[in-house]
């Protein structure tokens, strides 16, 4: 179990600093977007995004999902042809369906303009966003084949890469042309760039792969799609799980609404930020388990669900605090509101992320098909709640159909997780973070009766008083020891000294 540690606390630590700084220029390039634009067309544009993202799922046939699963036996086999194979239909699925989906775009644009997006300027901005369509493709080929090899460090550096590159493009465009799509073209040419040389690395790294004679492997294709369509009916229901919302907030309100949420959706998923380097590092480290220890897959991901659980509702409690302050500091008064909205979302997130977790460790073992029942049910649930309640409530009703879902979500993934790896739903865990949370969270109500200072000051006061009474009531609850938190920091110092 050490080993297993290390290596997941190894690839945690490299993938923390790279998606520290890419989230760094991410919540930048949206704050720059919320402070130039009008509030209806930053809603608008990220509406769109939202389209697109609910398609992605989509464009690979779930071949991108089954690549990362298969490889790892190839690579056993010494069978690179195979791998090469298995690569060139990738990129040539995601072209295909990209061709069909832009079609469907070009076809529709003028209907979903008016229509759906209720805006003059929304058929141009979908015709802007298909160039990244396209040229994501590349990247995304070579990014899941360097994944796939556990190439982690490169696989955060494009992450860095890529958000930096977008945020320079989206300024220094904007400072010349001021309109909605230069938020489409940044994301190609970052795209672009990214892509080629990432295309470059994976050949200088994996001359194996690349110099391989291939042909198009019809059993290669057939196993790994087989085990790919399950995998991408589960991919669309975490797609509706995560986009509905605001696809339906487009429909049934004003863009200045689908703004707020715009707004507060990303600063409640900051909590996500603990789950991403984790899943990371957890899924070809999963696949290799799943085929050597299965028992030891499941304490595993029985030992992460501890952690995620305790630091997303450590992270969840001291933002609930903040997030009036996070909204009006960075993006403005016009969006005066949206903090309301992130502190019903957090209530969510901790299962939410958990869930998704769980699933990794499900699909590992092929249980791609439970992923797809899961995915399924949630994918019902989440439009049965969005269609009840965002009519009636708006921004509002679409946070609780969020949290209604993630609750949905982690109960199947925990019922399968029993089944399959014979993990038990952690109660207790949840017992000790819910007890650590109303203390924490009393203490930021004593500090929130202090007499009115500078919104620095205070904010500094409720971040490490909220968050220093959670993390002494997890001591106390017995969620970590103090050993252990020193051991994992001590790992995490030498690895990271290591890398350096």
């Amino acid at each position: 179990m050490q080993n297993i540690a290390k290596q997941l606390m190894r690839g945690f630590t490299i993938f923390t600093a790279g998606s520290a700084l890419a989230a760094a220029c991410f919540y930048a390039y949206r704050v720059f977007l919320a402070r130039v634009l009008e509030p209806s067309q930053y809603g608008l544009i990220f509406a769109v995004w939202a389209l697109f993202s609910f398609v992605m799922p989509f464009r690979s046939l779930g071949f991108a999902a089954a690549f990362v699963r298969f490889v790892p036996k190839f690579r056993e086999e010494g069978a690179w042809w195979k791998v090469k194979s298995a690569a060139v239909q990738l990129f040539v699925i995601q072209i295909g369906t990209a061709v069909f989906l832009a079609v469907l775009v070009l076809l529709f644009k003028d209907v979903l303009g008016m229509s759906y997006f209720k805006s003059a300027e929304a058929g141009p901005l979908l015709v802007a966003f298909l160039p990244f369509f396209f040229i994501s493709v590349v990247g995304d080929t070579a990014e899941m084949v360097l994944y796939s090899f556990n190439k982690i460090t490169l696989f955060a550096v494009k992450k860095f890469l890529d958000q930096s590159l977008l945020l320079l493009f989206t300024v220094g465009l904007f400072s010349f042309f001021p309109d909605t799509r230069i938020a489409a073209i940044a994301m190609a040419l970052s795209a672009l760039i990214t892509g080629i040389s990432l295309c470059m690395i994976a050949i200088r790294l994996l001359p194996e792969v690349f110099l391989a004679k291939w042909w198009w492997d019809r059993e290669v294709f057939r196993q790994i799609l087989r085990f790919g369509l399950p995998q991408m009916f589960a991919n669309s229901g975490l797609a509706i799980f995560t986009y509905l919302d605001m696809l339906l907030l487009t429909y049934f309100r004003p863009l200045t609404d689908v703004a707020l949420y715009a707004v507060a959706q990303p600063i409640a998923m900051l909590l996500m930020y603990f789950r991403k380097p984790l899943v990371v590092a957890f899924n070809p480290l999963a696949s290799e388990l799943a085929i050597k220890d299965k028992p030891k897959l499941g304490k595993v991901t029985e030992h992460i669900q501890r952690w995620m659980f305790t630091a997303i509702g450590g992270g969840g409690v001291v933002l609930f605090f903040v997030a009036d302050t996070v909204v009006s500091v960075a993006f403005g008064d016009a969006y005066n509101g949206a903090g309301r909205i992130v502190q019903l979302l957090i209530l969510g997130v901790p299962f939410t992320a958990v869930s998704l977790m769980d699933m990794r460790a499900l699909f590992a073992v092929g249980s791609a098909n439970m992923n797809a029942r899961i995915s399924f049910v949630t994918g019902i649930s989440t439009t049965a709640f969005n269609l009840v309640l965002i009519p009636f409530f708006g921004v509002t009703g679409a946070a609780l159909a969020s949290v209604a879902s993630g609750l949905v979500s982690f109960a199947l993934t925990s019922y399968y997780l029993k089944r399959v790896l014979d993990v038990p739903t952690p109660y207790g865990v949840l017992l000790k973070v819910a007890i650590c949370i109303v203390l924490a969270a009393s203490g930021g109500f004593l500090l929130g009766l202090l007499p009115e200072m500078h919104w620095f000051i205070q904010t500094v006061m409720l971040v490490f008083g909220v968050g220093g009474i959670y993390v002494l009531s997890a001591v106390i609850v017995g969620l970590f020891t103090v050993a252990e938190l020193i051991t994992h920091a001590k790992r995490f110092c030498t690895l990271h000294k290591s890398e350096s």
